[in-house]
């Protein structure tokens, strides 16, 4: 990354989840998060949390930078529900105060139109109910 003098954000994902429908958190995902902390110039990193499960533990690897956790899984057309969504980014918020963004997991694209653009209001109004509790601004 030498020469860039941007902040970077890199997007680490296990793979699109048509074709992945049932995902874990690999171990090598938590030293590939540690490796990509330890670069200067990556500020966030943008990672599948949803469909894998993965626990809040897993950010922990991340360091001081900002983390962009997926929380829609993509494997379903399920739609979650925004106080799930909350709850998730809630617990995600006690190991990285602050330096959060939400997302969806990775590949949306495969999914029917409308239980993607269903998806995405329970986004942010789990985003929402975050911020009310938290006192946050937008």
């Amino acid at each position: 990354m030498a020469g860039i003098t941007t902040a970077v954000i890199v997007r680490v994902c296990y793979g699109y989840a048509d074709r992945f429908p049932s995902k874990q958190t690999d171990p090598a995902y938590t030293a590939a998060l540690e490796t990509l902390a330890a670069c200067q110039k990556v500020r966030w990193i943008s990672i599948e949390y949803a469909q894998p499960k993965a626990s809040p533990e897993l950010l922990k690897r991340w360091g001081a930078q900002g983390v962009i956790p997926g929380v829609l899984d993509l494997a379903t057309e399920n739609i979650e529900e925004p106080q799930a969504i909350a709850q998730r980014a809630g617990a995600a918020l006690e190991v990285v105060p602050q330096r959060l963004n939400l997302a969806p997991d990775c590949d949306m694209w495969h999914l029917p139109r409308q239980a993607a653009f269903a998806k995405l209001p329970a986004l942010v109004q789990g985003a929402a109910i975050v911020r009310r509790e938290l006192n946050l601004s937008n």
